[in-house]
This record gives structure tokens, C-alpha cells and sequence, in this order.
């Protein structure tokens, strides 16, 4: 009897660990799977990640061409400006030396004039 009664405890205790080891084995394979889903929904957020850093370059880029290109037309908007400017600096003196020279020519005339008629008078 002692030796069945161990061999019931036995076989009881091997029953018992066969069905724990049942439930460890049940709830790693569940964990392995959830850390699966884990790794791929990381590995998705990276490329994810990894493409919206590439797109986020490529604005960069953009606008640093963009600010190239305004600073290269500010440039020539500048240079421009000052060349207008001296255009209009230019035309300004000529126009005066245009009226200085009027006046004294409208002198000259009216000084031409004024001997006509002492002459005719």
C-alpha cells in the first residue's frame, strides 16, 4: 500500500506538473506571439519614422533652395534698385544742366531781343 500510495502521489504530482508546465507553455507561446505583434508594430513606427524624417529632408532641402534663390533674386533686385538709381541721379543732373542751359539761353534771347528793339526803335 505505502508503494502505491507513492506511486498515486507520483503520478499526481507528475499530472500536476504536466499541467502547469501545460499552462507555462500555453502562456509563453501567447507572450511570443504578443511580442511578435510587439516587434512588427516597432518595426512599422520605424519605417514610419524613417520616412517621415526622408520627407522632412527633402522639405529641408526645398526650402533651402528656395532661400538660395530669393536671396539670389534679392540680389539682383538690389542691384537693380541701385542701377535705376543712378539712372534717375543721372536724368536728374541732366535735367538740370537742361534747365540752366534753357535760362541762359531764354537770357540771351531776351538780351538778343531787347538790342532788336533798340536797334528798330
Amino acid at each position: 500500500m505505502d508503494l502505491q500510495r507513492t506511486l498515486k502521489k507520483r503520478e499526481d504530482a507528475y499530472q500536476k506538473l504536466k499541467e502547469e508546465y501545460k499552462q507555462v507553455d500555453s502562456r509563453f507561446n501567447e507572450c511570443k506571439g504578443n511580442l511578435e505583434v510587439a516587434n512588427r508594430k516597432i518595426e512599422e513606427k520605424e519605417e514610419e519614422l524613417r520616412e517621415s524624417i526622408a520627407s522632412k529632408d527633402r522639405m529641408v532641402d526645398d526650402l533651402e533652395h528656395q532661400v538660395g534663390d530669393l536671396k539670389r533674386d534679392l540680389e539682383e533686385k538690389g542691384n537693380e534698385t541701385r542701377t535705376l538709381l543712378e539712372n534717375v541721379r543721372n536724368h536728374e543732373e541732366k535735367l538740370r544742366d537742361t534747365e540752366q542751359l534753357l535760362s541762359e539761353k531764354e537770357e540771351s534771347f531776351r538780351k538778343a531781343e531787347e538790342e532788336l528793339q533798340q536797334v528798330q526803335r
